[in-house]
């Protein structure tokens, strides 16, 4: 027996322990809830809400910082070991089999994998952005790890291992649900890790050790062959919490806003391998869908929000009282700033998901107010409004345009970028002239 199949004979693989990796999901949900309504106090009032009974609730954000410092250093201790280990075991057995195509793309998948960071680099980057990298560390384990499934099953056990690879389009999808459901859908998402490697490890390297034993049957991948499931569920939770914890005074609207900038950055990366104006129609009605889903929570979340509606009445007031063409130039440049931050690419989305949030979290409350203390729904026919339909329309524009900006398509970003331009000149103008009329006819 050579040195190589000595070494072999010793590599053990063992599956990873759960618990670990469910705890940074659990705390960080009961953090987010206190950090947003912190968050929404200190932009209201100017003051932290430091004497709300769950300020103290923030510390479980703190919890969740070192519970996923830990889980990522423990999952990139594991991918790279399981890489190492598992690409020395499969070289030799695709000398042994003669196999050099499946060597050289082994040894080039897995012996030189450099996306992944160190465990300490992993632990270290953690700590510094307070949580934030926790999330992009799981989706770069999650990506290698099922790269490298994929290509040892099939060249080794001859099956399809029912995973699918994935991209940046997964993991928006995954910060968005993670967002909408206050952080909860993050124990989900660590489970699913856990549980591919587990069962890559049994099916590939103990089971077929072993006689008389059935290895585990592919896990099947339901969330990536169809995520309809996961976007619809997580907005039906998103909405529904946000109403719910606004009534009972948790202000929570912001991670629903950054959650639609997250799908519709998804939105707009998957409809652009798709026609123009399938694009822009796609965009367009999830845009749509989402000021109305922001609406229904703010409705729902009327009581919580009362300061809110009638601090953004205040500052409306002097603008309504405008002449026409003031007004319409205010309103076109207050439009521009976030359709020009739009062309930044996914960051500029994201942007508009917190407009289009929180513009629809007042709308919401402002025509819960309307409806339940005047008995006045006409604060409804906004969704049919000529200037809301071009509004939308013009975020949707500029939304594909920052999208193919950086797919290659360079000159229909930019022209798409101009039209967006002028329907939002051209929505203020009929925004501004609709409210001259009102007031005309008030």
């Amino acid at each position: 027996m050579h040195g190589l199949e000595k070494l072999v004979e010793k590599i053990r693989f063992y599956p990873e322990r759960l618990t670990p990796h469910l705890l940074p999901g659990l705390f960080l949900g009961v953090g987010l809830l206190a950090i947003s309504s912190l968050v929404y106090s200190l932009l209201m009032t100017g003051t932290g809400g430091s004497t709300t009974w769950y300020t103290p609730l923030v510390g479980f954000y703190v919890v969740y910082i070192l519970a996923s410092s830990i889980s990522s250093y423990r999952l990139l201790k594991h991918a790279h070991r399981h890489l190492v280990d598992s690409g020395i075991v499969s070289y030799l057995k695709a000398k042994e089999l003669g196999d050099k195509d499946a060597i050289i793309k082994l040894y080039r998948g897995g012996l030189l994998k450099k996306d992944l960071p160190s465990p300490i680099t992993g632990l270290v980057l953690v700590i510094a952005s307070l949580g934030i990298a926790y999330p992009v560390i799981l989706y770069i384990v999650e990506k290698n790890l099922r790269e490298h499934i994929i290509g040892e099953e099939k060249t080794f056990l001859y099956v399809e291992p029912g995973i699918r690879r994935i991209g940046v389009e997964n993991l928006l999808v995954d910060l968005a649900a993670t967002l909408l459901t206050l952080g909860f859908y993050m124990v989900y998402w660590s489970w699913r890790i856990v549980r591919v490697y587990n069962d890559h490890v049994l099916r590939m390297h103990v089971y077929p050790k072993l006689e008389k034993v059935k290895a585990p049957a592919p896990m099947g991948d339901v969330v990536y062959s169809s995520p309809v499931f996961i976007i619809t569920g997580s907005l039906l939770v998103g909405t529904g919490l946000t109403g719910l914890l606004g009534i009972a005074g948790f202000k929570t609207h912001i991670l629903l806003s950054l959650g639609f900038g997250f799908l519709i950055a998804y939105y707009s990366v998957k409809y652009s391998r798709k026609g123009l104006s399938k694009h822009i129609f796609g965009l367009l009605c999830i845009i749509y869908l989402f000021f109305a889903l922001g609406s229904i929570a703010g409705f729902l979340a009327y009581p919580g929000y009362i300061d809110y509606v009638n601090n953004v009445q205040g500052s409306l007031k002097h603008l309504l009282s405008q002449d026409l063409y003031v007004l319409a130039r205010n309103i076109y440049v207050n439009n521009l700033v976030i359709a020009s931050a739009e062309t930044v690419p996914v960051i500029g989305l994201i942007y508009l998901g917190i407009g289009l949030g929180s513009a629809s979290i007042y709308f919401g409350a402002f025509t819960a107010q309307s409806i339940l203390v005047h008995s006045d729904p006409s604060p409804l026919l906004l969704f049919i409004m000529p200037h809301t339909f071009l509004e939308l329309l013009a975020y949707a524009l500029m939304a594909a345009a920052s999208t193919r900006l950086i797919m290659d398509r360079e000159k229909k970003g930019i022209v798409l970028a101009g039209i967006g331009l002028l329907v939002l000149l051209l929505a203020a103008f009929v925004e501004a002239y609709t409210i001259v009329l009102s007031r005309m006819y008030s």
